[in-house]
Order: C-alpha cells, then sequence, then structure tokens
C-alpha cells in the first residue's frame, strides 16, 4: 500500500509549540494516517491541498513524497534502519523512490533460487508474504544488481508496485 506524505522544514527559531499548532490546524481539515517527527502521512491524497494551504500559512517549506507502508508482518534487516522508518502508529514506512520491491522467481527447471537469495542477503532490508509469494525490499539504486545476481541462478525478477 502506499500512502501520500508531506516533509516539512520546520523554520529556524520557532517555539516547541508550534509544531502542535500547525497539528491541530490540520486535524480540523486534513485526515492523518500517521505521522513520524516533520513528516505528516495523510489517509488520504485527496488532503494534499488542504495541507498545502496549512503549510503556506505557517510558512513551512515542505517536500511532498509517496511512501510504501511496509507491511505489520515484515521481518526487518539490521541495515533497514537507514531506509525505514517508524510512524506513532508503530507503522513501518520507506520512501517509494529509495525503495525497489521485488518477488524472485524460478526462471526455468535448473534455476536455484535459494542461491541466488543467499547472494542478494546482505543488501535486502526486509521480506515479508503477500498473497502467498515472498516480497523483498531493498535499495532502488541496486535493483540491476538483484537483477543480474537472479539471472545468474537461472531466476528472474518480478518487481512489485
Amino acid at each position: 500500500m502506499k500512502k501520500t506524505a508531506v516533509a516539512m522544514s520546520m523554520p529556524e527559531g520557532k517555539l516547541p509549540g508550534f509544531y502542535a499548532q500547525v497539528v491541530k490546524a490540520l486535524a480540523g481539515s486534513a485526515a492523518l494516517f500517521d505521522r513520524s517527527k516533520e513528516t505528516l502521512i495523510l489517509e488520504n491524497a485527496s488532503d494534499l491541498n488542504t495541507v498545502s494551504e496549512i503549510m503556506n500559512k505557517y510558512n513551512i517549506e515542505y517536500d511532498t513524497v509517496e511512501l510504501y507502508v511496509i507491511p505489520d508482518q515484515a521481518q526487518l534487516r539490521p541495515a533497514s534502519d537507514d531506509y525505514i522508518f517508524t510512524g506513532k502508529t508503530g507503522r513501518y514506512y520507506m520512501d517509494t523512490e529509495l525503495a525497489f520491491l521485488f518477488q524472485l522467481l524460478p526462471g526455468s527447471a535448473d534455476s536455484d533460487p535459494q542461491q541466488a537469495l543467499e547472494q542478494m542477503e546482505e543488501h535486502l532490508l526486509a521480506h515479508w508474504v503477500e498473497n502467498g509469494q515472498r516480497v523483498y525490499v531493498t535499495q532502488r539504486h541496486l535493483d540491476q544488481l538483484m537483477e543480474k545476481t537472479s539471472s545468474a541462478y537461472g531466476c528472474t525478477i518480478a518487481e512489485v508496485h
């Protein structure tokens, strides 16, 4: 599942209650799915215009990002700390521009998915089972490495969106 988020750059020198004031202003006009520090995760992307108006009203610079909601049953790897973050609700998220989600599939009768997976292991950030298929997550810039590794063992990669 994907969610739209707003990554705020809070103005310098603001009092500690400023953030709470912004969140309170949002509460009456936009539904938040979750939040983490200065990242507001929207329940509905349709609320983005309303959130933009509030950001402009408070002179807050921001970027809009798309996030993957990592399933609760996912097994996170130690290396995931730099890429996957936790919201206030305990859910896990990763920026879609930084993430490569894929399934490792046997390509032929003599393929060896287990050997391919062992080679990929050090680069994986998380994995889980979705619709009976295992989904793996690594950094986006490693997509070609994952494809070459899978190919070397007679397997294929199917990107998950």
